[in-house]
């Protein structure tokens, strides 16, 4: 019974994405989004005991306590996975608005959209979704030219020509 209550939880602080349980010597961090433990910090025992970890709730500010000293616990990029663990649960709007800083992450995101789209037969709804990805052309337009009808196809092709800008050479590249 003694040796569970030392591997039990000291303390328990939320954040937006994680929930942070402090133990004697180190702090585990589990993602609410899917229940994994995504980082455990262990702290040397020079800096004492962890005592406590609180959240201010009106700055978002973490602070540990020890036996020895008091200080700011920083998380920084607590959000950097959270898209990718949307898009795994199917949830393309949630990852799409959580990839929206990273290009590359995002193209990602519109491309599942787009192929799950394109799997329940909304293909016009596809058309959009994949003309504003990274998808070569020729590969998407071999989707779409296997179907019945042909508006999919035209509507991506005029999407994905309206985004070239008119430029003679993007839009030549396009068409080879």
């Amino acid at each position: 019974f003694e040796e569970r209550r030392q591997n039990a939880p000291r303390a328990l602080a939320l954040t937006e994405c994680h929930a942070l349980l402090l133990y004697s010597d180190h702090i585990t961090g589990i993602c609410l989004l899917n229940e994994k433990v995504v980082y455990e910090e262990y702290f040397h025992e020079q800096i004492g005991k962890l005592l406590n970890i609180l959240r201010d709730p009106f700055t978002g500010t973490i602070y540990v306590y020890t036996d020895k000293m008091f200080f700011n616990y920083k998380i920084t990029d607590e959000q950097r996975d959270v898209w990718r663990i949307y898009l795994e649960k199917g949830q393309y709007d949630l990852a799409e608005i959580y990839a929206a800083e990273q290009p590359e992450h995002l193209d990602v995101v519109l491309i599942k959209k787009a192929d799950a789209a394109f799997e329940k037969g909304d293909y016009t709804l596809a058309a959009d979704f994949y003309a504003e990805t990274s998808k070569p052309f020729e590969e998407v337009s071999l989707k779409f030219i296997e179907l019945d009808t042909k508006k999919p196809i035209i509507r991506y092709a005029k999407k994905r020509l309206a985004m070239l800008e008119n430029d003679p050479n993007k839009i030549m590249v396009l068409v080879i």
